[in-house]
């Protein structure tokens, strides 16, 4: 695949003040909730004008699905790091585990900044949020898809169950574990790694 052709000065000082904004926005937004936080709020943390703000972004909820998406991107390419460097189709799901829980310690801050601070969203925007992170993990449902398929293939993984439903069950697996945790709040994530893990050799019909 050819790269992408190096950003303009332009484009680079537009990425930067991008950057603030955001970075600035997800203060602001760990500090109180969405319907709280205003364009002055945000432009104001950032040290730039309003105008300058607006140029970059039209809407609060704009500013808010930009800073969510960037996060999701940096959780994703990380996770997808993690499977590409395994070596086996077990190990490959196991890395999407592993990568996903050591994402969710990284990112704590942002995971539970999204629980709340969208509690002021719109229904229509919280599922445009929704829609545009089910799109950002297309990638990494490709990588584990084909591991799936891999290890059917080659006789490691169990057959009589889609790669499609295999693949699918094992995305869901950390979503459930971390909705546990934003409910159980002291418990500490990386212990249950193990558990999620047996988890996924169920689903791909490995018992040890």
């Amino acid at each position: 695949m050819d790269k992408p052709p190096p950003l303009t000065r332009k484009d680079r000082e537009k990425k930067f003040r991008t950057d603030l904004v955001l970075d600035a926005a997800f203060r602001v937004f760990s500090e109180r909730p969405f319907a709280k936080v205003s364009v002055e709020d945000i432009a104001s943390a950032a040290e730039m004008s309003v105008g300058t703000l607006y140029s970059l972004f039209e809407t609060k909820g704009e500013i808010f699905r930009a800073m969510v998406s960037r996060q999701q991107r940096g959780v994703l390419e990380t996770v997808n790091a993690r499977v590409d460097a395994a070596t086996s189709p077990r190990r490959k799901v196991h890395a999407f585990i592993e990568g996903y829980f050591e994402a969710f310690v990284t990112n704590a801050s942002g995971w539970q900044l999204y629980a709340t601070a969208a509690a002021g969203f719109e229904l229509a925007a919280k599922r445009e949020i929704i829609n545009e992170a089910r799109r950002a993990q297309d990638e990494t449902a490709q990588r584990v898809l084909t591991a799936c398929e891999e290890g059917l293939s080659a006789g490691e993984f169990k057959s009589g169950v889609p790669p499609e439903l295999m693949t699918l069950t094992i995305m869901m697996i950390p979503h459930a574990y971390f909705t546990y945790v934003f409910e159980h709040m002291e418990t500490d994530i990386m212990t249950l790694v193990p558990s999620a893990l047996r988890a996924v050799d169920r689903v791909i019909g490995i018992d040890n």
